[in-house]
C-alpha cells in the first residue's frame, strides 16, 4: 500500500520472491534461485535471509535500509 504526498510517498507491504533471477550484465553477475522477503515500513526496506546462487556461490543476504524523498 502506498500513502502519503507525491513528494514524500509512504510504501508497506512486502513482497516475496521464491526462485528469482537478478542480470546486472555491465557488472556480469548472474543471481538465480532466488529465495526470501523483503518487508516495507514507511521510508525502511529490510530484507529477510534472501539466498540464491551468484555466478555459481551460494549467497545470502539479510539488510535494513531507510530510503531518502
Amino acid at each position: 500500500m502506498v500513502t502519503g504526498a507525491a513528494d514524500e510517498p509512504r510504501v508497506n507491504g512486502e513482497a516475496v520472491v521464491d526462485d528469482g533471477e537478478l542480470r546486472m550484465l555491465d557488472q556480469r553477475l548472474l543471481v538465480t534461485g532466488l529465495t526470501g522477503r523483503a518487508v516495507l515500513a514507511g521510508r525502511t526496506v529490510r530484507i529477510d535471509d534472501m539466498t540464491g546462487v551468484a555466478n555459481g556461490g551460494r549467497v545470502q543476504a539479510r539488510a535494513q535500509a531507510e530510503l531518502d524523498a
